[in-house]
């Protein structure tokens, strides 16, 4: 008899645990994409008891919340003060060493207290990060695809880095981090008008991009911050 009594007794001991365990993540709101990755997370900014679910700090959101690899590395680009209480935080995302693509990911702190992640993580598997074509060759690669005269290439610019490229033209189909060449061509031939993204393993054009939409100004409404402008960028049909 007594020890059923026991065991009830832990058992109960176990609910109430949970519960107030779960109790601390109830009025943190989680937005995840379509593959259920975090892209924004709003902590609570009152009540003590919900404090220990509030990461200190950036590192600590990437480890508990994204779940990062042992690859993956994020470098801050901005700590910006927004008044005497606010400040904002901006990281850009890195594996083994290369600069992914689109994988940013910002923080909003007020009083020295996190309240606002949010951004894109691109979850990254077993991608080998070494090149198997030099840039040269990728160079050649995207000149022979508009059908460019390499003698009339007058200049190049390039960027080794890792694209989520899109495996189909259909907007709903999924895309596969890749490690690619970014190439801009400086020639004077009617062709040249966009970038092209060459796989560096492959030496494959997979995806190119409209140099004219590359670049673009606009506003945006913030939600802690009012109205900004910033640049975005244009790839894979959406801006960035």
């Amino acid at each position: 008899m007594n020890m059923k009594k026991t065991i009830i007794f832990g058992i109960l001991l176990f609910v109430v645990y949970t519960a107030n365990s779960q109790n601390r993540y109830t009025f943190i709101k989680t937005n995840t994409n379509k593959n259920g990755i975090i892209t924004s997370v709003e902590f609570p900014e009152k009540g003590s008891a919900l404090n220990e679910a509030v990461p200190k700090n950036a590192e600590n959101f990437f480890i508990e919340y994204l779940k990062i690899s042992t690859n993956d590395h994020f470098v801050k680009v901005k700590d910006e003060a927004l008044d005497q209480n606010e400040k904002v935080e901006s990281f850009d995302q890195y594996y083994n060493g290369i600069q992914v693509y689109g994988g940013v990911y910002n923080f909003h702190y007020r009083n020295g207290i996190m309240f606002l992640a949010q951004g894109h993580y691109v979850k990254i598997e077993n991608l080998e990060t070494k090149p198997l074509i030099s840039l040269e060759n990728a160079v050649e690669s995207f000149a022979k695809y508009y059908e460019i005269p390499l003698n009339l290439v007058n200049d190049y610019k390039a960027q080794l880095m890792i694209c989520e490229i899109p495996e189909g033209k259909e907007i709903d189909l999924p895309s596969k981090p890749m490690l690619v060449y970014q190439i801009r061509l400086f020639s004077d031939h009617l062709k040249n008008e966009e970038f092209g993204y060459i796989e560096a393993h492959s030496g494959k054009v997979v995806l190119t991009s409209p140099v004219s939409l590359h670049i673009w100004t606009g506003t945006f409404a913030t939600r802690y911050n009012g109205s900004q402008q910033a640049n975005t960028d244009y790839y894979s049909s959406m801006y960035i």
